[in-house]
C-alpha cells in the first residue's frame, strides 16, 4: 500500500467520524432536550448539561475536520456557532497537507503537488 492510499484511508475514516460526532451532537442538543422536558425534569441546569454536551461533541467534530483539512484546528472552535460554524468550517479552504498550498474546499487532490486532500 502506498503513502498516497494510506492517506486517502485516513481521510475516509476521520470524515466519517466528524460526521458521527456532528450527528450526535445534533441528536444530543435536540433529542436530548426534548427528553428532559418530556420527562418533566426541566431543571435548568440540566437542560444546560445536555445542550452543552451536544456543544462539545459538534466543536471536537469541528476542529478535527479543521485539522484534517490542514488547518489550525482552533478554527474549529467556530462549532460553538451551531450549524452555521459547522457550514463555515466545511466551506473554508484546505490546505495541502505536504506542501501547504491552498485550494477549494472540495478538491481532492492538491493541485501544485496532486497530494489526496
Amino acid at each position: 500500500m502506498t503513502d498516497e492510499e494510506r492517506v486517502v484511508r485516513r481521510f475516509k475514516r476521520m470524515k466519517l467520524l466528524v460526521a458521527t460526532l456532528v450527528v450526535a451532537g445534533l441528536f444530543v442538543q435536540t433529542i436530548g432536550n426534548a427528553f428532559v422536558r418530556a420527562a418533566g425534569v426541566a431543571s435548568p441546569v440540566v437542560v444546560t448539561l445536555v445542550h452543552t454536551g451536544g456543544l462539545l461533541f459538534q466543536v471536537l467534530a469541528c476542529v478535527l475536520y479543521m485539522r484534517l483539512k490542514g488547518r489550525n484546528g482552533m478554527l474549529g472552535l467556530l462549532g460553538i456557532l451551531g450549524l452555521i460554524g459547522v457550514a463555515c468550517v466545511f466551506f473554508m479552504d484546505k490546505q495541502c497537507l505536504r506542501c501547504r498550498t491552498r485550494h477549494k474546499h472540495d478538491d481532492k487532490a492538491c493541485r501544485a503537488c496532486g497530494w489526496p486532500s
